[in-house]
């Protein structure tokens, strides 16, 4: 068995946290708020008696979490779970303290949900539009529409994830219908 210097050893037990759950750590007792989309349950912790939120990546103060569709789950809509998580995270108090896991801590959750809620709004609006007048877009296509500036390979990995994420996010709602075509690549085109 090889021994990996960067990864511990696998407990020999966990405790599962479930949404609603609470925690005592600090003196605080902590909601367990359960974040999908970017992770499966991603675990926010929220102390209602002092409004923070230990948000890590479920709701950063600058970018939006990474959402894509991945080969482990090639046929899901994590958009839809990230978009129902930030309505769970919108029913907070307004005036809690995020702690984000990147970037810096901020009030406002509110205003930053509805930003975010916009955004993905915006980034629907833009494949529609791209798809107007009988077009087909592959999901490569669509990260070109999405993503127009010059990628690192890095970041184009995570973009056409993310393209795909909202291409999925469309097709589930029934805008969209997704055909494979005769080299075997699958385009998308609006619903009729």
């Amino acid at each position: 068995l090889r021994k990996d210097p960067f990864m511990p050893p696998q407990p020999e037990s966990f405790r599962r946290l479930r949404a609603g759950d609470r925690l005592e750590i600090g003196g605080r007792s902590w909601q367990i708020v359960v974040g999908e989309g970017h992770s499966p349950e991603h675990a926010c912790l929220y102390c209602a008696e002092d409004a923070i939120l230990i948000a890590g990546d479920q709701l950063l103060p600058r970018i939006t979490s990474n959402v894509l569709v991945s080969s482990m789950e090639p046929e899901g809509n994590p958009l839809q779970l990230w978009l129902d998580s930030l309505e769970r995270l919108d029913r907070l108090a307004p005036d809690t303290l995020v702690l984000p896991s990147h970037e810096r801590v901020f009030k406002g959750l509110k205003p930053r949900v509805a930003e975010l809620q916009a955004h993905h709004r915006q980034q629907f609006d833009l494949l529609l539009g791209a798809l107007a007048g009988g077009a087909r877009l592959s999901a490569f296509e669509a990260m070109g529409v999405l993503f127009p500036r010059k990628l690192k390979p890095a970041e184009e990995m995570m973009a056409v994830g993310e393209s795909l994420a909202h291409l999925a996010w469309l097709r589930y709602a029934g805008k969209l219908v997704r055909s494979l075509d005769e080299d075997g690549i699958y385009r998308f085109a609006l619903a009729a």
